[in-house]
């Protein structure tokens, strides 16, 4: 299924998740992190499991979903769903494995080092525009 074309993207981010992580982070649409991130809803994550844990010809980029809202963890959520106390939980909505899992290296145009950092990265929009149009965002049904 491919994203429509007249849906806009506000933005998009890639989320990186340990192998450990990802499951649990697929089966509840939700992340975790301890700095309070500033999202708005609707934007676009590609869920990409950290490379040091991919198998061999494995992609990193496998999922998608989209960003609900972003709230303080008051009540030890994140402790019972990834088993260690975050400060904020992401919650997304959409979340689809991908019809075609990617490497952002193999489809950007900008030179943008999505490599480096931390848990969270932006997608420079040309990158971001170059994923929806070569349809990298097509979900497997």
């Amino acid at each position: 299924m491919r994203l429509p074309a007249n849906k806009e993207i506000k933005a998009m981010l890639i989320f990186k998740t340990s192998k450990e992580t990802l499951p649990k982070v697929i089966v509840h649409a939700k992340h975790a992190l301890m700095i309070q991130p500033q999202f708005e809803p609707g934007e676009v994550i590609l869920i990409a499991q950290t490379r040091d844990e991919l198998a061999e010809g494995e992609m990193p980029i496998r999922y998608r979903m989209e960003i609900r809202r972003v709230y303080e963890d008051r009540d030890g959520e994140s402790e019972q769903i990834f088993g260690r106390k975050w400060r904020y939980i992401v919650e997304g909505y959409n979340c689809f494995a991908l019809k075609t899992p990617f490497d952002i290296s193999e489809v950007q145009v900008t030179r943008e080092n999505y490599r480096q950092g931390g848990t969270i990265c932006h997608v420079a929009p040309r990158d971001a525009k170059a994923i929806v149009l070569g349809g990298h965002l097509e979900i497997s049904l």
